[in-house]
């Protein structure tokens, strides 16, 4: 009945799931096609607004969650993925990005260094609660060049107490892993130097990669800048880095900047971390209000 009354309006056919996010969200009726091209135009967090603000809005957390299932029951995995960045962005639990984290790269190409890029942002939001996410991000880490990364992320888990003393998997990659990192830390200097002299952005990009993994954030950031100068230069890879740098240092404007750059396989990383931002630079809830004890009654003359 509501999808004959919107039509009728508007002389276009709409679907339950679009009618979903009309109704949720006080936006124009779109058709399906419609709506995915302002998933590839539109900024996420722009396009549902205020009004999904955390106890401050219209839009109830369940509301966003049960039409992120029904996108997913529609294989719109584009739009379910946005929602669920949407949620993360205003109920910015460990679970909304844990969730978030884990169906985008159910969804996305097998690639190593968008999955660090996940594991990193999971990290960083506290959704981090499983042995498993540890050992695939040492794992990722290590195949990827990245001795020093592999290492703090397995000082991480056994701190979480999700690797014990006794965990083959994680010793294994911690002593190979620790073997390399004097010497690979020692070697960046001269990296750097060499990638100043190349035309191509490769070598810039995994100079900053390594310094990132180091928590050297400025000598990465110049890595990065460095390469986006060159040829080849993968820009939605290296504002995604640049992103993370400046979140490391503490610069959330400039992240946001740089993630808000980011399109393509890695804009729902780039909407998981701006949505950490987001939680950051909330302000902080004013303490409730005191309710003054009841003055006793007078005794009776």
């Amino acid at each position: 009945a509501l999808a004959e009354e919107v039509g009728k309006k508007q002389g276009k056919i709409f679907d339950p799931f679009d009618l979903i996010c009309h109704v949720a969200f006080d936006r124009p009726a779109l058709t399906r096609k419609e709506r995915a091209e302002q998933v590839k135009k539109k900024d996420v967090f722009a396009k549902y607004g205020e009004q999904a603000r955390a106890g401050n809005g219209t839009v109830s957390e369940a509301l966003i969650s049960s039409t992120a299932r029904a996108l997913q029951e529609a294989n719109r995995t584009p739009e379910m993925l946005d929602m669920l960045a949407t949620r993360a962005h205003f109920y910015p639990t460990p679970a909304n990005f844990k969730q978030l984290g884990i169906i985008f790269l159910q969804n996305a190409p097998d690639n190593r260094g968008m999955t660090l890029d996940v594991l990193r942002g999971m990290s960083a939001a506290g959704a981090m609660d499983d042995r498993r996410f540890y050992l695939e991000h040492a794992q990722d880490a290590a195949e990827e060049g990245l001795p020093g990364e592999a290492v703090a992320v397995i000082q991480a888990a056994r701190a979480a107490g999700l690797a014990q003393a006794g965990d083959r998997s994680f010793n294994e990659i911690y002593t190979l892993q620790q073997a390399k990192v004097a010497e690979d830390r020692a070697s960046l200097a001269a990296s750097a130097r060499r990638a100043a002299t190349v035309a191509d952005a490769r070598l810039a990009t995994l100079t900053g990669d390594a310094y990132l993994s180091y928590g050297e954030n400025q000598q990465a950031l110049a890595m990065y800048e460095l390469a986006k100068t060159k040829t080849g230069a993968d820009m939605d890879l290296l504002n995604t880095h640049i992103g993370i740098a400046h979140f490391r240092s503490g610069n959330l404007t400039a992240a946001d900047a740089a993630f808000a750059a980011v399109r393509g396989q890695r804009l729902t990383i780039a909407n998981l971390w701006r949505a950490l931002i987001a939680s950051r630079q909330r302000p902080a809830a004013a303490p409730a209000a005191t309710t003054a004890p009841t003055p006793p009654a007078a005794p009776a003359s």
